[in-house]
């Protein structure tokens, strides 16, 4: 519970996440996305394509997969689960709400994401 809390973390976007919509649900990066993560630093390539958010249909009226406030987070977190770097789920997941808040989504959505991922992430971990 301790990473709900406030904790001073840096998060810097390097550079912007620009993507193609493939008309099925997913997406194409089209150029590098780098982000620093504390004194880590990422990189989503171009060309790695993503659903961003795995939210239920149901709740796509209001957590769209692809909604502008989250989808670096949903972005980076789907290469991470992709096995792009060797992260842990657990940093993975802890990652994607330190890149929720820097979004400035709310403490409240960001923990319920989280928290989704947590629950629900081992059936897309690795796969």
């Amino acid at each position: 519970i301790r990473l709900f809390q406030t904790e001073v973390c840096m998060i810097n976007f390097i550079t912007d996440l620009t993507l193609a919509n493939l008309d099925n649900g997913y997406y194409k990066i089209t150029q590098d996305l780098v982000i620093q993560v504390d004194e880590e630093t990422f990189t989503v390539p171009k060309g790695f394509v993503t659903n961003l958010a795995n939210t239920p249909k149901f709740l796509h009226g209001i957590l769209p997969p692809d909604d502008p406030h989250y989808i670096i987070a949903a972005g980076l977190h789907d290469y991470f689960y992709s096995g792009g770097y060797n992260v842990s789920r657990r940093k993975s997941d802890r990652i994607f709400f330190k890149v929720m808040r820097a979004e400035d989504n709310s403490l409240c959505l960001s923990i319920l994401m989280f928290l989704a991922a947590r629950l629900f992430g081992f059936r897309y971990f690795r796969k």
